[in-house]
């Protein structure tokens, strides 16, 4: 299983550098994980994940069935995973209609609040991989409605109508709806105020979440062309996290800031922002804001690649879902 994930994307895991990812090692581990785990639900779905990530959807899909299959045989409470995960390579291989009933039959046998919560979202950003940005509106409502049902604590329904409300802002944002992006953006910060201040956060946990809201902050005032106060709120976001240690603490402002100079056509003073974490690997959504400076400074090459890499990406994620089309776009001009 390491061994695989150094190959293979599974749940954001770090690959080795690309110089040294081979293909043949990732067929190799995941087939070892199914001949020593037949009937482990979760070896068929990584070897499904192999097949996935190298474009080969319909052979994935046996796989996922497999999966699904093993559930029902070994009684697995793996199968509204597996449902998921199937529904995720449904709507890559054109079949979104298939993938949503995935989709549904994940969320009604899965028994755990939280996991109905999870199901919900990456159905709601299957809708935007197919660029239905209010189709993903349209479940984001059904899940507000439902979630209260799940049996969760107050803190815990609080930080999960954060993240909800904080997927409408930033769907609503991209649509150019700026009240109700306003409106959304700020019942998140609203309900994760709330939420952050029912668990006495530490100084530390305090300072991340400061900056995490100013980054939000500036966000909305970038796709509504507010940059001097998108600046503004990232210089607050920087006075806060330049004493952290940690190697990726200023990636936040670093994006956003090479994000505004892209959007500003200064391409040139994006490259300044852009450094080597702001990547395809670790940041889908800016990573294609890189692909627009690295073209507008004549390395149309090294675009082309992050460009093809998103308009393919197929592993579920919003950030990704936000940019795909805009990097099929890009590939054909």
């Amino acid at each position: 299983y390491d061994l695989m994930q150094q190959q293979v994307p599974n749940n954001f895991n770090t690959l080795l550098p690309t110089e040294r990812l081979d293909s043949k090692l990732g067929y190799k581990y995941a087939d070892g994980l199914v001949s020593s785990m037949p009937e482990n639900p979760n070896a068929w779905r990584l070897r499904g994940n192999v097949e996935r990530y190298f474009g080969n959807f319909n052979k994935a899909q046996e796989y996922y069935d497999k999966s699904v299959e093993m559930c029902d045989l070994t009684g697995s409470s793996f199968k509204g995973p597996a449902l998921m995960i199937s529904a995720h390579n449904l709507t890559f291989s054109g079949q979104h209609s298939n993938a949503l009933n995935n989709y549904d039959m994940a969320v009604k046998v899965q028994t755990i609040g939280q996991w109905k919560v999870n199901i919900m979202l990456f159905k709601s950003t299957s809708y935007l991989m197919v660029n239905d940005y209010y189709g993903a509106l349209d479940v984001i409502d059904q899940l507000d409605s439902a979630m209260e049902s799940y049996g969760f604590s107050k803190n815990v329904l609080l930080q999960n109508k954060g993240v909800l409300n904080r997927y409408r802002f930033f769907i609503n944002a991209h649509l150019q709806e700026k009240e109700t992006a306003r409106e959304a953006l700020n019942a998140s910060i609203d309900y994760r105020q709330q939420a952050i201040s029912m668990r006495n956060p530490d100084s530390i946990q305090k300072q991340n979440f400061e900056a995490e809201i100013l980054s939000d902050e500036a966000w909305y005032n970038i796709l509504f062309g507010n940059y001097s106060l998108a600046q503004a709120k990232l210089k607050e976001h920087y006075e806060i996290m330049s004493d952290d240690e940690s190697p990726a603490a200023l990636d936040g402002y670093n994006a956003y800031s090479g994000m505004i100079a892209v959007m500003k056509g200064d391409p040139e003073d994006a490259m300044q922002y852009f450094n080597d974490n702001i990547s395809t690997d670790n940041y889908t959504y800016f990573s294609y804001f890189k692909g627009l400076a690295l073209k507008g400074t004549g390395k149309v090459e090294e675009a082309s690649d992050i460009f093809e890499h998103l308009a393919n990406y197929s592993f579920m994620d919003w950030g990704a879902a936000l940019v795909r089309d805009l990097s099929k776009k890009q590939l054909s001009s």
